[in-house]
């Protein structure tokens, strides 16, 4: 017991000691919130990329160079743990604005709206709309109007896209939504209705009932295809670069525009989605599945194909979230080292200083491994202390950090998470027992080793050495 009486005397002797404290509750503090916000992005970009694309894709190739995919489509869901399948184009096109006056390159995405598969995956896209349009503050009070009709259009616009294409939205509540009237319908708008519709992402910055006009290349390649279409509504991804610059449209208009059918009536696609039952969506069962398919594909005579898993075609991004979450925590793991080497200084200079006070406890009858535990109590005391409180800080400002980004944002105007930067309306958190773990017992590693050389060397010192001067 006198172990622990002496040591904590020795912590509280010097305010260096309190300093380590500090230090090691923050680094632990700071390293916790960091991962669990660096998991947090990759857990939430994982989500979107796989709410993106379907679990294997096949693709050819070559520029429109699947032929016959209905015959292949049967063939892939022969294959046990096949859900379903569905064929799909895309295409680069130029978009040229209405003034005529520039023009942007667009990713077009045909998909067939009556194959389940197709419909799923564009309603997740259409569910994620948010009711409020997010604008830029800096616009000025000029342009309320336009704030105040795409608004009404965000609330008004359907979430399937069974609805979105409907006759009924098209040609009757899209428009009322922007409040035209019957008669400036009938004169101006009608020719509108007539032309084949498009949803667009959500950051294209165009409102839907405008006309856009898009220059891609037929399925051959041998001459360009250009043509208007109607902007029917809006999906969104969360991934910037399809919201931003995509193109969902339905597989017969596209049918028409790209020329995808032959002479001989075959038809051209870019290639084939396929789903799977649960069983098979896991990360070591998928690309067993993978395998499955791409010996079918083989068998079937496909050639020029390439089958990618949803982890697979994104897989430089989900690496580069990943490397840079080690990278990151591998820095700020520095500043535990720091905190430890702080507590190793302070042991060493305890020991040079508390000679004669090592000298009189060996004198009455310490042991060397009494005096040995003496430093090593105070060390490890430090070091567990800022962990508990480290780890208590941590997890509890990670679970309240959008709050407080609200205040801060609230008190003092500042926006700490510009929704504009990272397109999240949140900052994401997530915890996970194996990034807890790994910063516990690093902090314990680096406590005990801090504590453990120079208990060591105190428990080397003779009772003469400390008592010669005294």
């Amino acid at each position: 017991m006198y172990r622990w009486w002496i040591a904590y005397k020795y912590i509280c002797s010097r305010f260096i000691t309190v300093a380590a404290l500090l230090a090691v509750t923050l680094s632990v503090t700071v390293l916790i919130i960091v991962v669990a916000v660096m998991e947090g992005f990759r857990s939430e970009m994982q989500d979107r990329i796989r709410g993106t694309t379907s679990d294997i894709v096949v693709e050819s190739k070559m520029f429109l160079g699947l032929e016959n995919p209905e015959e292949i489509r049967k063939s892939l869901e022969r294959v046990d743990g096949v859900e379903s399948t569905a064929a799909f184009v895309q295409t680069f096109a130029l978009y040229t604005s209405p003034s005529g006056r520039g023009t942007e390159d667009m990713l077009i995405t045909a998909v067939d709206l009556d194959n389940e598969t197709s419909s799923k995956e564009l309603d997740a896209m259409l569910e994620a709309v948010p009711k409020e349009p997010r604008f830029d503050s800096r616009l000025p009070a000029g342009f309320e109007p336009y704030r105040a009709r795409a608004r009404k259009l965000f609330q008004a616009q359907p979430r399937t896209s069974r609805k979105l294409f409907s006759e009924k939205w098209l040609k009757k509540d899209l428009w009322e939504a922007q409040g035209v009237a019957p008669e400036h319908m009938r004169e101006r708008f009608h020719w509108r209705t007539l032309l084949p519709p498009v949803v667009i992402g959500a950051e294209s910055g165009l409102l839907p009932g405008s006309v856009i006009r898009l220059t891609s290349f037929t399925a051959d390649g041998a001459r360009p295809a250009e043509q208007e279409f109607l902007v029917a509504g809006y999906f969104k991804t969360g991934l910037y670069e399809l919201d931003a610059k995509g193109i969902f449209m339905r597989l017969r208009e596209a049918n028409q525009y790209l020329e995808l059918t032959d002479a001989g009536g075959n038809m051209k696609v870019s290639g084939i989605r396929v789903s799977v039952d649960p069983e098979h969506a896991g990360p070591q069962a998928l690309p067993a599945l993978k395998r499955k398919l791409e010996a079918q594909l083989e068998k079937a005579e496909v050639l020029f194909v390439k089958t990618e898993t949803w982890r697979e075609a994104r897989a430089t991004l989900l690496n580069a979230v990943k490397a840079e979450k080690i990278i990151v925590s591998i820095i700020l793991g520095v500043v535990i080292l720091f905190a430890g080497f702080m507590i190793f200084i302070i042991l060493t200079v305890q020991v040079v200083e508390k000679g004669r006070d090592i000298g009189v406890l060996q004198s009455i009858g310490a042991t060397s491994t009494g005096v040995a535990n003496l430093f090593f109590f105070a060390g490890t005391s430090i070091c567990l202390s800022g962990l508990a409180l480290g780890t208590l800080f941590g997890i509890s400002f990670g679970m309240g950090i959008n709050t407080f980004q609200r205040w801060i944002h609230l008190l003092t105007g500042l926006e700490v998470f510009p929704q504009d930067v990272y397109y999240l309306d949140h900052i994401p958190v997530k915890f996970r027992i194996e990034d807890l773990a790994f910063i516990i017992i690093t902090t314990v590693v680096v406590s005990l080793l801090a504590s453990l050389i120079p208990a060591r060397r105190a428990a080397k010192k003779l009772p003469t050495e400390g008592l010669r001067y005294s």
